[in-house]
């Protein structure tokens, strides 16, 4: 029995050759220039010197860069996590208000709004390089073997994955735009700094969900940047509400935030010792097992890959009545509910072939088994063409194609498109 290989990936040794800017620095500064004229722009309709944005800006890379080092000097890792830079630089422009004697809600009205505009171009960085990334899905983004020597796992090179970063790019842009409509029509100064605050770590938490890239430390089952967004919301919501300056729905994202918190740590809880088996760490295990269980030819000698937590992983392809098809046998150590049984099953389609149709068909509680098999070829009309033939499978336990029937309960089989 094989055993899949752990640990954090990391940067490649670098091609020699010429030295080429990378798109996450050239959208690293032109999101700064974008932050800077934006806070700018804002610190003049409040009434507050444009130039005072060139100070924030240094104080911000200066409390952003001290945060990092803390960070890795607890951690042992180099890591960002975007709602810690931005609670340094909005403590950062609170002291440079006072310096400077200018309003500090003025103050962070326009370090917030600018900080929101970066995040909305600097995660388009994210994006094309391959950091920051979600997790396998059947349509997404795909990296090539030319992002590993950036950082890319290699094992990732041609999966499928959730475009996490364009989502947040356009979650925090659509904040930015809010909070230039809310100083041009006139709010009260602090309200856009809460509001953008609140709706940004809203929005940060539900997509701490799809990222993929490991590991993504914490606690409980929810990431750094999800407890932090959650006392952000409240920090914001208290405050704004003693101020006078409180929204309702500061409030009710505030509370979604903590009962989304406590239904995850809940659900993880009571799924005992399998709560792990989809973390972003294990996921990567999973990733690679699934690709070593296959082997780099079909048609070899089975292999069982073990992970970490003793999640075996076999697989296998051929074919039948000339239908290509392949099998993936998944056992874990411990019982496994039907919602994460199938997710480690579309796991391992977006692995092995994205574009297949599949079948699970549960072995037990503690066994599934994947079947792959060829989208149903479609007619003119665009509607599936339903094979009537009967084929077995080796391992399939059945007579039917695989594929060619929705649900069915007494054999444990379930099929997606």
């Amino acid at each position: 029995m094989a055993r899949v290989a752990t640990g954090t990936v990391t940067a490649s040794t670098p091609v020699p050759g010429a030295r080429r800017v990378s798109a996450y620095t050239v959208c690293g500064a032109l999101g700064t220039a974008a932050a800077t004229a934006v806070a700018a722009w804002v610190l003049g309709l409040r009434g507050a010197p444009p130039l005072l944005a060139v100070g924030l800006l240094a104080a911000g890379l200066v409390a952003a860069a001290a945060v990092a080092v803390a960070a890795q000097a607890l951690l042992h890792r180099h890591t960002l996590v975007a709602v810690h830079e931005l609670a340094a630089v909005g403590v950062a422009a609170a002291g440079v208000a006072a310096v400077a004697r200018v309003p500090v809600a003025d103050v962070l009205d326009a370090v917030v709004t600018g900080c929101v505009a970066l995040l909305a171009v600097g995660r388009l960085g994210c994006l094309r390089v391959g950091c920051c990334y979600g997790t396998p899905a059947r349509h997404g983004v795909r990296y090539g073997v030319d992002r590993v020597r950036d950082g890319f796992p290699a094992h990732l090179c041609g999966v499928p994955l959730v475009p996490v970063q364009a989502l947040e790019s356009a979650a925090a842009g659509a904040v930015a735009v809010g909070g230039v409509v809310g100083v041009l029509g006139g709010a009260a100064s602090g309200t856009v700094a809460a509001g953008a605050t609140v709706a940004y770590v809203s929005a940060r938490f539900v997509l701490e969900l799809w990222r993929g890239d490991s590991p993504r430390a914490g606690a409980a089952g929810l990431t750094h940047a999800q407890w932090s967004a959650c006392g952000a919301a409240l920090a914001v919501a208290c405050v704004a509400a003693v101020g006078g300056g409180g929204r309702a729905w500061h409030a009710w994202c505030a509370a979604g935030l903590v009962l989304g918190a406590a239904h995850l740590v809940a659900r993880r809880r009571r799924a005992g010792a399998s709560g792990r088996l989809l973390d972003a760490a294990h996921r990567h295990e999973l990733v690679r097992a699934v690709r070593q269980a296959f082997g780099p030819a079909d048609g070899g000698p089975v292999q069982v890959v073990r992970t970490s937590l003793g999640v075996c992983v076999s697989g296998g392809a051929g074919a039948t009545g000339g239908r290509s098809w392949a099998h993936a046998t998944v056992s874990f150590p411990w019982p496994v509910d039907p919602a994460r049984a199938a997710a480690t099953a579309r796991l391992v389609r977006a692995v092995r072939d994205p574009s297949s149709r599949l079948t699970l068909l549960a072995r037990g509680p503690d066994r599934v088994q994947v079947v792959l098999t060829p989208q149903e070829p479609r007619t003119a009309t665009g509607a599936a063409r339903v094979v009537r033939r009967r084929s077995v499978l080796p391992g399939t336990g059945s007579g039917r194609v695989p594929g060619s029937v929705g649900v069915s309960g007494g054999t444990g089989r379930t099929t997606s498109p």
